[in-house]
């Protein structure tokens, strides 16, 4: 029996169109080739064949229709596909849903990613006409056609092993709980697709219940923004993981209340071992801030950020405070003005404080007007109400123009900046680099 392979190109996005004789495999560029007679043949029978020397391509590969639309399409040759074979476990691929499945991948990126992801992943070649299906119904809640091809080799099992239906079940009930359209596209699925893939009784609304129920996460606006936040703790067991991050924080002398309020700011206390990143913060407050160990506690309490930062990253701001700000400084600084680690040195710590250094130096040359009726730099007030304000009060309280200031800060940053950042090269004008 007789099998004919035609394969068309248009401008459309992906329409593959398949009937019982022939299989047109529609795709971006104006292209016609002469259809082609193949004996009906499966993938499966030429990969037993191929299981002797490796460097021998059987001889019915050469008339498999797979083959020659991979060949056709992505310049896959006969020993690539082999490999495509041995990574799908030696499965039949039928040429329909190559075809279609191709279509897609196509119609989103060049042809050589096309080929990577499928050398990488030939299992996306079984989806057929389930992979536009996921794609249409993915970018239907916003989800950009990049962002799905990204899906594809990072979350290959949730379109794998996955269900649009079920998928259909996951978000219906994440908009119950108050998340939208925006929050599904631009925060669960880049951060967690796998989410897609639970069951909803037996997997998120126990999830659900547990955050009542121990966090006190009630109410709607909460949950919305905790899973927005941190998708990942709906895929962390209830029974057992989830209860043991609490119990360690509750270990440090924390209250069920404050634990609440810690890791509703630091969610990755909830999805990651705590220990790791709790105890080389504790250690560092303890032994080089000096701190007592209530002390230290009360300190991850008002900022909990510590706990996300790097020993790296506490070092160079304790360093910066002792050697710039106030030499010689003790644990009443840090006490005083906990935030002080939460903030960047790049951006807000640096520039402002030597800024202001400037601006006292001019004052007592009498170069300019009006320091003195700032707070005294040295103390811990003073400081803070200069690192905690926007940038535009920060300069009305020194009587500049923002863009002085931010001229001043480009140079610190590129020059200072690099050293206390520890950064070869640094981009100005960020914002928010608060890992630095």
């Amino acid at each position: 029996m007789l099998m004919t392979v035609r394969t068309c190109f248009s401008f459309s996005r992906f329409t593959p169109v398949i009937n019982n004789s022939t299989c047109v495999f529609h795709y971006q560029r104006c292209y016609q080739k002469t259809p082609v007679n193949y004996p009906k043949f499966h993938s499966h029978n030429f990969f037993q064949q191929a299981s002797g020397p490796t460097d021998a391509v059987p001889e019915t590969l050469l008339a498999d229709p797979v083959a020659d639309l991979l060949d056709e399409v992505l310049c896959i040759q006969p020993e690539q596909y082999l490999e495509v074979i041995c990574k799908h476990g030696g499965t039949a691929l039928e040429a329909k849903d190559v075809s279609a499945a191709l279509s897609v991948l196509m119609s989103l990126c060049s042809r050589e990613r096309v080929k990577q992801l499928i050398l990488s992943h030939p299992e996306l070649l079984k989806l057929g006409f389930e992979l536009p299906g996921w794609l249409d119904f993915l970018t239907s809640y916003g989800v950009r056609s990049s962002d799905f091809l990204k899906l594809l080799s990072t979350n290959t099992t949730l379109f794998t092993m996955g269900s649009l239906y079920n998928a259909g079940l996951v978000i219906m009930e994440l908009m119950r709980l108050g998340l939208t359209h925006r929050d599904l596209s631009s925060s669960i699925v880049p951060k967690c697709a796998s989410v897609l893939g639970l069951d909803v009784e037996g997997d998120i609304k126990p999830t659900l219940l547990w955050l009542e129920h121990e966090l006190k996460v009630e109410q709607q606006a909460q949950r919305a923004a905790l899973l927005t936040k941190c998708p990942q703790i709906l895929t962390r067991p209830v029974r057992s993981v989830l209860p043991d991050r609490i119990s360690y924080l509750e270990g440090l002398g924390l209250s069920r209340e404050q634990v609440r309020d810690i890791t509703l700011e630091v969610t990755s206390l909830l999805i990651l071992d705590p220990e790791p990143q709790v105890k080389p913060a504790m250690v560092f407050l303890t032994q080089t801030c000096a701190l007592q160990m209530k002390e230290a506690v009360q300190v991850a309490i008002s900022c909990p950020q510590v706990f996300c930062l790097s020993l790296k990253n506490l070092q160079r701001k304790w360093d910066f405070l002792n050697t710039v700000i106030q030499p010689n400084s003790n644990s009443e600084a840090i006490l005083a003005y906990p935030s002080y680690f939460s903030l960047s040195l790049l951006n807000e710590i640096g520039p402002r404080v030597q800024f202001m250094q400037l601006r006292h130096s001019k004052a007592s040359k009498g170069q300019v007007q009006g320091i003195s009726t700032l707070p005294a730099f040295s103390s811990i007030s003073g400081l803070e109400l200069l690192l905690s304000c926007s940038v535009q009060d920060y300069c009305s309280m020194l009587g500049v123009v923002p863009e002085e200031y931010m001229l001043f800060r480009y140079k610190w940053q590129v020059t200072d900046g690099t050293a206390w950042s520890g950064m070869i090269t640094v981009v100005p004008y960020l914002s928010g680099e608060s890992s630095w």
